[in-house]
């Protein structure tokens, strides 16, 4: 069928369709979405996810730095005890030999200045005397020895430190209470080499 040119002009004239008046403008899918702001949705979504990644931190860090503490408790605690074992040792060391160092006059006291030096701290001079406990034995009866006697060769020395408390930096694994420590060593006595004994 032949349709002339101003013919078919006219008829796309009257077909054609406003862009604001569409059909697809008109689809009730299209009308309920353009009430929505998506930005807004996206807002939200993202605050409660930074809200539960800050419990989750919170959740996470407190048992993190208990666990830390406790390792650093521990740690000190362990520092703490081989510190006075290796000034008891150091004591015994010096004492078996018999030398007295100045200003002590006693190989008791010089034992104890020792064990101060060797101590790196944990046991203070005004706290070496009731801290500090020297003790001689009998090698045969193990009985203790007390007088001029107690210092002779072949006598049994014992130094002990006791009374060092350590409290917790952080007692969160444990009681808030300090925690006793002590330490002892012991060996036996030489003979002086100029025969005389040194006081105890």
């Amino acid at each position: 069928m032949f349709v002339s040119q101003s013919a078919r002009g006219t008829n796309e004239r009257d077909l054609a369709i406003p862009v604001d008046q569409h059909p697809v403008d008109q689809h009730p899918a299209k009308q309920i979405g353009q009430g929505i702001s998506l930005p807004g949705l996206f807002t939200g979504a993202k605050g409660s996810e930074g809200g539960s990644t800050t419990v989750e931190f919170a959740l996470v860090l407190i048992p993190l730095l208990a666990f830390v503490f406790l390792l650093m408790d521990t740690s000190w605690l362990i520092f703490a005890r081989a510190t006075l074992q290796h000034a008891a040792r150091e004591g015994v060391r010096f004492g078996v030999t018999g030398q007295i160092v100045a200003p002590a006059t006693c190989l008791g006291d010089s034992i104890r200045q020792v064990v101060i030096t060797n101590a790196f701290g944990f046991v203070p001079s005004s706290k070496a005397a009731s801290m500090v406990t020297i003790t001689y034995y009998n090698p045969s009866t193990l009985a203790v020895e007390t007088g001029s006697g107690s210092t002779a060769g072949g006598n049994v020395l014992q130094v002990a430190i006791t009374g060092l408390n350590i409290a917790s930096l952080a007692p969160v694994w444990r009681s808030a209470s300090p925690i006793s420590l002590g330490a002892a060593a012991a060996d036996v006595l030489e003979s002086p080499p100029n025969g005389i004994l040194p006081c105890p």
